[in-house]
């Protein structure tokens, strides 16, 4: 997203200020956005936000160390955030009787030598002071990264939806990431319960349109030519973040830049070696794969289903009845980039022994070089099981379609 302003979220916008009206006539309200990483959802929210000119913002971000989540960070943000801007004693006097139980997220708040607080007085405190705040002037507060909470994080927030419903002048506003809850994530329940409470509202974010993403990339890249700008919108496909990223190296030849490269990577590093070097060999296929085609690539069937399921729980991959895909082709790309030259060519060469009987081509034909391009073109026009031969013409002119590093200077 560009940092002055938000491109192609007119609606959502909208909506925000919809619920906020209604917020502001008495109906409080609870909004969840949810999307992937790198969609835009802190970007929509501060946007919003800075819009209000009569209204106090704080904001709390839910904290992971290592795998642990970190209680109430969220929580003791926002109170905090709430002394900056009225100073404790007032704090201190909106909790009122509740001010001890508040001493365990934020010490200054309480008297201290109150002895053990049970997890409802911490909650109605915690009401009290959001309530009391939106009386003394309109109230927004915002929890990001909901996926990361703590599950007494989560109860608050499933408390605070319901007492709060009817509070003039409140507007929760919780952002998450969509792709992280996959598997057994503890928030897929806590948001089935949330979306069940009449003053919740869900607003979806998706990828960006065509328009709307050449749109982001020439306000970043101001010089980039129509064909920089058509294939950045293409490599993106629709993310805010991919876009934004590429078009601030645009012009320049080479790869894509570091931050990009370590965003995409980061769920694949916390995977097992095993499930990384099969992500590595899949990339070599292209972005689409076939279970059966890996595995007998592999020649390691027995435990395969047990690393795609890490992958696919990771939110690395994801399925349908055709197969598995990578989420992004950008993360395949980078991954086929991580494969040393020797071990791509073998890998190649392997892909070559399993299509080539089945496609009358040869593994000279197939594996050239040290690319993956001629696998994955072979991939994307259809199962290597059933798709008509290919000439060696045919595979070339794919490869030369498919090649990142093209012209335009993109890496």
């Amino acid at each position: 997203m560009l940092r002055d302003r938000v491109v192609g979220r007119t609606e959502e916008l909208a909506a925000l200020a919809e619920l906020w009206a209604e917020a502001r006539a008495g109906h409080g309200h609870l909004v969840l956005l949810g999307g992937e990483a790198g969609i835009g959802k802190t970007t929509l929210v501060r946007a919003f936000t800075e819009g209000l000119s009569d209204a106090t913002v704080v904001t709390g971000q839910c904290l992971m160390f290592g795998s642990e989540a970190m209680p109430y960070a969220a929580v003791s943000q926002v109170l905090r955030g709430l002394v900056a801007v009225h100073g404790a004693d007032r704090v201190i006097e909106w909790a009122g009787g509740g001010r001890d139980a508040l001493a365990g997220l934020v010490p200054s708040l309480g008297l201290g030598g109150a002895g053990a607080v049970d997890a409802m007085q911490q909650f109605e405190a915690v009401a009290t002071v959001l309530e009391r705040a939106a009386a003394a002037t309109p109230l927004v507060v915002v929890i990001e990264d909901l996926h990361w909470a703590d599950p007494s994080t989560a109860s608050l927030l499933q408390f605070l939806a319901t007492t709060l419903a009817d509070s003039p002048a409140i507007l929760m506003l919780a952002t998450y990431r969509s792709d992280e809850l996959t598997g057994r994530h503890p928030l897929r329940a806590t948001l089935a319960e949330l979306q069940r409470r009449p003053g919740v509202r869900r607003i979806p974010l998706g990828v960006l349109d065509s328009g709307a993403a050449a749109e982001l990339v020439t306000g970043v890249a101001r010089d980039a030519t129509p064909a920089m700008v058509a294939r950045i919108v293409e490599r993106s496909e629709g993310v805010p973040y991919f876009a934004e990223e590429m078009a601030r190296v645009a012009g320049r030849h080479g790869k894509l830049p570091n931050t990009l490269r370590e965003a995409l990577l980061v769920r694949v590093h916390g995977l097992t070696e095993a499930t990384q070097r099969l992500l590595r060999v899949a990339a070599v296929a292209g972005v689409r794969f076939d279970e059966d085609l890996l595995a007998e690539v592999l020649g390691e069937p027995d435990s395969l289903s047990t690393r795609l399921r890490e992958a696919l729980d990771a939110g690395v991959l994801v399925s349908d009845e055709d197969g598995y895909a990578f989420r992004h082709a950008l993360l395949c790309e980078v991954l086929t980039e991580e494969l040393l030259p020797g071990e791509a060519g073998r890998w190649h060469g392997r892909y070559a022994d399993v299509i080539g009987p089945t496609r009358g081509v040869s593994r000279a034909t197939i594996c050239p070089g040290t690319c993956s391009p001629p696998v994955a073109s072979m991939k994307h026009s259809g199962p290597a099981w059933s798709a008509p031969t290919h000439s060696v013409r045919r595979i070339w002119t794919d490869w030369d379609c498919w090649r990142p590093h093209s012209s335009c200077g993109i890496g």
